[in-house]
């Protein structure tokens, strides 16, 4: 005999089943609106503009003189209405708006890894052909003649 499933439980299935889909649609939505949803808070556009906003303030700042970076970092504030300050490695302030970051992203900037200053390149040995010449070391430059084996009876 075949036993039946009862109404109410098929609703609350189908219920569920439904409020799945939605679930799934609306963060499938959210992924592709706002990037990652490591920052679902600011959408991909406003991502970029920061991104391009940030180029040009570094680009702006490594190509002129420190004494400058104040003005042009109010120039920036008044360009884009918000307020802009560089901070040193230790997290000291070094140029623009007086701010007061969060605990979290003070502590952040104090502990994050820094970039190791670049190595010098390698002297160059006196013993070292600063000419190349296409060889690997150790090889020796072949013959222009050709040997030809004749294999006729």
């Amino acid at each position: 005999m075949k036993t039946r499933f009862p109404l109410f439980a098929r609703l609350l299935l189908w219920f569920f089943l439904n409020l799945l889909v939605l679930v799934a649609g609306l963060l499938l939505m959210v992924r592709v609106q706002f990037g990652s949803l490591g920052n679902w808070l600011l959408p991909q556009s406003s991502q970029d503009e920061i991104q391009a906003m940030t180029a040009t303030l570094i680009a702006d700042l490594a190509h002129s003189p420190r004494e400058t970076w104040e003005d042009k970092l109010t120039a920036m504030s008044t360009a884009y209405k918000m307020d802009f300050a560089l901070y040193d490695w230790r997290g000291n302030r070094m140029e623009g708006a007086e701010l007061n970051p969060p605990d979290d992203v003070h502590h952040a900037l104090i502990f994050a890894p820094h970039p190791r200053a670049a190595e010098p390149p390698p002297a160059t040995s006196p013993d070292i052909n600063p000419e190349p010449t296409g060889l690997r070391p150790g090889w020796k430059e072949r013959s222009s003649t050709r040997r030809t084996t004749s294999t006729t009876p």
